[in-house]
């Protein structure tokens, strides 16, 4: 609570000084909070790219699993990008699309990432008794 003398000035120092100290306070606040929004966000830079007519991109995840993208960022969230590409028709594209979207991956890219997981299994047997009585 603010006390005031018979100048109609507070004790700490005039209203004016106190109300200038609060908004210095929020500017440097809301500097810090659109600066951290900017770091953070995840902007990644556009890769430079000289290919003619549509075409996507091959990114590969960090277990190494690969799927085409239509985009020439550096990182699409965990997926990485790689100078490999195919050209694509109007088609290809929406399933690409399609593929992203669902977070569906192509088999024919990760036979072998595939082969090595089942591999990694261990097979068991279960049986299943029923009795009457």
């Amino acid at each position: 609570m603010l006390e005031f003398n018979n100048e109609h000035k507070s004790i700490n120092g005039s209203l004016k000084n106190q109300k200038n100290k609060v908004k210095i306070r929020n500017f440097i606040l809301g500097g810090v909070v659109v600066a951290s929004i900017f770091l953070f966000s995840g902007c990644v830079k556009n890769v430079e790219c000289n290919i003619i007519g549509p075409h996507a991109h091959k990114y590969v995840s960090e277990l190494s699993y690969d799927k085409y993208m239509i985009s020439e960022k550096e990182h699409e969230g965990k997926w990485v990008r790689t100078d490999d590409y195919i050209s694509i028709s109007k088609n290809m594209e929406e399933l690409i699309e399609f593929e992203n979207k669902n977070g569906l991956y192509r088999i024919s890219l990760n036979e072998d990432n595939i082969a090595e997981t089942v591999s990694s299994h261990i097979d068991t047997v279960e049986y299943r008794y029923q009795y009457r009585w």
